[in-house]
């Protein structure tokens, strides 16, 4: 009845500011007592106190299997305790890791959606080539589950095995893909998330999605998930130029009608990724970077800044028409804009005169 709560614990850390160290090993101590108990509520109460104490970076190695115990519990609130506490610890250097593979596969395959969900959050962060390998049958069938927050999170979670064990992306890709004509909106942004990491490492197994991403892109009104798409978009242009053709419509619309400053931006790198000039797209990217200096925001004037930097390559002749604009930058009150100006301005005669 005498043990210290987290509350107890976080006050007494605010209260022994000048020997903290010496007050958080006799909290340690107290835990390793408490772990050693036999009562459940107290050791649950010892792994949400080292949880706390591993964030303010002391190390909690030494009570992994301690953790193990915690999150064998049927009852909730231990088990959540005690996955949360893997998910701050356990790396692929923990003894116990493969202890947890029967613990994991037994919370995934269960018939309570909360169980579920607390072992594909600690999988995702824990999650080794092993882990990957012996778990991934029975996360497949979640993709298709009847729960909206299960396929959610098994398409997460399935994408952060595969980073570990790439040979699983060849059963998991198509069942992925089938999840773009999902109902559920959230499922499809969480879809188009995962391909759009995907395509960073993986771009030709990703350029069979052009056609369901592309009526995503016609039909979609989640500027967030436009901005994905666009950008997912930018990394396929580079493997197959021909898309650019395709693009150009719904790229000008977005271009002409967004007021999302951070998709016009995607648009425009998309624009730039393509090997083959659109001088119409790059007029109206450049009269909409135009706008962006003449706002009163500096950090929309530094990225517009930049942008026209990168513009400036392709489209020299473009860009030097908007040099007034860029002069009246000099006198900007920030000094990296002033910078970024001046360099501009400088690359600007250089790729003028050598044109």
């Amino acid at each position: 009845m005498f043990e210290k709560s987290l509350t107890d614990l976080i006050q007494g850390l605010r209260a022994n500011r000048r020997s903290e160290a010496r007050y958080v090993a006799s909290c340690i101590d107290e835990c390793r007592q408490e772990l050693s108990s036999t009562d459940l509520d107290l050791k649950t109460q010892a792994v949400l106190k080292i949880s706390y104490l591993q964030m303010l970076g002391y190390s909690m190695d030494w009570a992994s299997f301690h953790i193990l115990e915690v999150m064998s519990q049927p009852r909730l609130r231990a088990k959540r305790l005690g996955y949360l506490a893997a998910s701050l610890s356990f790396t692929r250097d923990t003894s116990v890791l493969m202890l947890a593979t029967n613990l994991l596969q037994k919370d995934i395959s269960s018939n309570d959606p909360v169980n579920v969900s607390v072992a594909l959050n600690t999988l995702a962060d824990i999650a080794t080539p092993d882990l990957a390998r012996d778990l991934s049958p029975h996360m497949q069938p979640l993709l298709s589950h009847p729960d909206i927050r299960l396929r959610k999170r098994a398409s997460i979670t399935m994408y952060k095995c595969c980073l570990q064990h790439p040979e699983l992306l060849d059963p998991f890709f198509p069942l992925l893909c089938q999840n773009l004509e999902d109902t559920d909106q959230g499922v499809v942004g969480v879809v188009v998330n995962v391909v759009c990491e995907l395509a960073k490492k993986y771009p030709s197994l990703c350029l069979p999605l052009a056609p369901p991403l592309f009526r995503l892109l016609v039909t979609s009104s989640n500027n967030w998930m436009l901005i994905k798409i666009v950008k997912l978009f930018g990394a396929l242009v580079e493997r197959e130029p021909r898309l650019v053709k395709k693009l150009a419509s719904p790229l000008r619309q977005l271009l002409e009608t967004t007021p999302a400053l951070s998709l016009m931006h995607e648009c425009v790198q998309t624009i730039l990724a393509a090997e083959r000039d659109r001088r119409e797209l790059a007029e109206i990217c450049v009269e909409k970077l135009r706008l962006l200096l003449e706002n009163e925001d500096p950090n929309l004037k530094y990225v517009a800044m930049l942008t026209m930097a990168q513009m400036l390559q392709r489209y020299p002749r473009l860009v030097s028409m908007h040099h007034d604009i860029i002069v009246s930058c000099l006198d900007d009150p920030d000094l990296s804009i002033r910078t970024r100006a001046l360099d501009l301005l400088l690359a600007m005669v250089r790729c003028v005169s050598l044109k």
